[in-house]
């Protein structure tokens, strides 16, 4: 398919748009590929981008969808360290807010100097499979039984699916391009591997995000496939799926209907050691223990000993007292920074969920990379439901790192569509048409 007219108008790909591309690209390749690989591109990003925005000063046009993504950014990074520093915590607890505070000039950067598309999409593509060809090693030769790639099981199953199933939504930039079929068969192995190594991680928090995944990947889809080919992907899915819990020897089965007797053994007054129990246990004591200081929470470890003096059974307070979280990052932060901290956090899921969900259903540019924030943002706040996300590296540079390159490169196309809409009118629109005012 020939490229659209947006997409053949592209930006000088100058030094400083080579250097986002390049670091990006980075970021995504090595993320499941090597120890703490998702943190040193960005890392790089922040400590040159920074220089060079003081130096250069660029013309950064900013809407007022940026200002709130950077507001809601700045106030987590606030209520957060205050919080901290009213219960008078070290210098280590502001590790996690501060990464709120350092994404926002890695955001300006990128909307500056947008990196190149295709260096997103083929270093998805090469990340997730390294996480797949990781996992499958790890399973058949060093025989482990589950893969964690080099976090834990449940990081990086989660973050195994979540890369697989963006792989999916570059479907929609992929048939713009020249190769579109070869991109076609790399997005869609990868994603293959994505699946494989959630798979044998047996992360099956990761799983309860899929129908919130597959919904959203329906409703872009629906735009440009044509029904009888919406209709056979959707059969395939939904085989697929069938399969993998009627075959016992993926595993799938046995984990799903073990957490629903282990919930039901619970129900019942039985307490047992398995990971579902245990979960129950934490979020029965740490509810009753965050209402008692509902304001600011008691701080960073102060519930500790305070939470395992609830649990009555000895061998699951034994257990408990290992974690330095409660298994939830909804519960852990209401328990470390009261409502008000939750209260941050829940907009840190929704106002990045909203922004992309408006211009996802306004249309045109950047189709695919709305989507794809709105799955990055939703499967995160998923993840968090039974794994605290948050208080792992991965979890919350991935989150914020991702969000905010897709933002960039959704921002780009839309500045695409304005600059080839004047470069075929020959005038800028006294009366911003539709794809104007997408573009901002």
């Amino acid at each position: 398919m020939k490229p659209t007219v947006a997409a053949e108008f592209v930006a000088p790909f100058t030094p400083l748009c080579r250097y986002a591309s390049y670091t990006v690209a980075a970021a995504v390749a090595l993320c499941l590929a090597i120890p703490s690989g998702y943190s040193y591109a960005p890392g790089l990003l922040f400590l040159c981008g920074v220089p060079i925005l003081f130096i250069k000063r660029p013309r950064l046009n900013l809407e007022r969808s940026d200002w709130l993504l950077i507001t809601t950014l700045l106030f987590y990074f606030v209520v957060s360290g205050s919080i901290s520093a009213y219960h008078q915590l070290a210098g280590s607890s502001f590790e996690e807010p501060s990464r709120f505070l350092l994404i926002v000039p890695v955001l300006l950067y990128l909307l500056a100097y947008p990196p190149r598309e295709q260096y997103w999409w083929g270093a998805l593509v090469v990340g997730t499979l390294a996480g797949g060809s990781l996992a499958l090693w790890q399973m058949l030769v060093e025989g482990r039984i589950r893969a964690g790639g080099f976090m834990n099981p449940i990081q990086f199953g989660n973050l195994s699916l979540l890369m697989g199933v963006l792989c999916l939504t570059g479907i929609g930039w992929a048939r713009q391009q020249r190769y579109a079929h070869y991109w076609y068969v790399a997005l869609c192995l990868a994603a293959v591997a994505g699946a494989i190594a959630s798979l044998v991680s047996g992360a099956r928090g990761g799983w309860l995000a899929l129908p919130i995944m597959l919904m959203l990947l329906y409703l872009s889809y629906r735009r440009y496939l044509p029904k009888r080919t919406l209709a056979v992907a959707l059969a395939v899915i939904a085989v697929g799926l069938t399969v993998l819990y009627l075959v016992p020897k993926t595993g799938v089965q046995g984990r799903i209907d073990r957490a629903v007797e282990d919930y039901k053994d619970y129900s019942n007054g039985v307490r047992m050691s398995s990971s579902v129990g245990m979960r129950l246990e934490m979020w029965s004591a740490g509810t009753e223990l965050a209402v008692q200081k509902p304001l600011l929470g008691w701080g960073e470890s102060a519930y500790g000993q305070k939470l395992t003096g609830l649990i009555d059974d000895d061998r699951s307070r034994m257990i408990i007292s290992h974690y330095d979280h409660v298994h939830s990052d909804a519960l852990d932060v209401f328990l470390r920074r009261g409502i008000t901290g939750l209260f941050a956090l829940l907009l840190i899921y929704a106002v990045p969920f909203m922004l992309f969900a408006r211009k996802f259903i306004r249309g045109g540019a950047g189709d695919c990379y709305a989507v794809a924030g709105m799955i990055l943002c939703s499967s995160i706040a998923i993840f968090g439901l039974t794994q605290a996300f948050f208080r792992h590296n991965s979890g919350v540079t991935v989150y914020l790192f991702y969000m905010v390159v897709l933002w960039a490169y959704l921002r780009a196309a839309e500045r695409r569509t304005v600059a080839s809409y004047v470069k075929r009118s020959g005038v800028a629109p006294l009366e911003p048409s539709p794809e104007v005012h997408r573009a901002g």
